[in-house]
């Protein structure tokens, strides 16, 4: 997901708040994707040993104050997951005050490469 924002905005209580809103919402499937990491690090040698976790990442433009979400999804819960984070999200940034978002975009998820 990237989210775009005014420059005004604070850029720590963006990356605070988005971060909080998406740990939230990546709670309920934090149990299920820890299993199966820990079940492919034990069958495949090449397994990242590393917790799976969502990120929000700050990149500063002239225009705009980029945030870049990153979280991991089972495959077939994809769409479910991204409902979530940016419903998680949104109602973050629209607590007072008030974030002033000017974009998001939700790609269409992939496996990482």
């Amino acid at each position: 997901i990237v989210l775009k924002f005014a420059v005004d905005n604070d850029y720590r209580a963006i990356r605070d708040r988005v971060q909080k809103s998406i740990d939230s919402a990546f709670s309920d499937y934090r149990d299920s994707l820890e299993r199966q990491r820990r079940q492919m690090e034990t069958s495949l040698t090449s397994i990242s040993t590393t917790e799976l976790k969502p990120t929000a990442r700050v990149r500063f433009a002239a225009s705009a104050t980029e945030v870049i979400v990153r979280y991991p999804v089972v495959m077939d819960k994809a769409a479910e997951a991204d409902e979530r984070m940016m419903g998680a999200i949104f109602e973050a940034v629209n607590r007072e005050p008030r974030l002033n978002l000017l974009n998001a975009e939700v790609p269409t998820s992939k496996a990482a490469t």
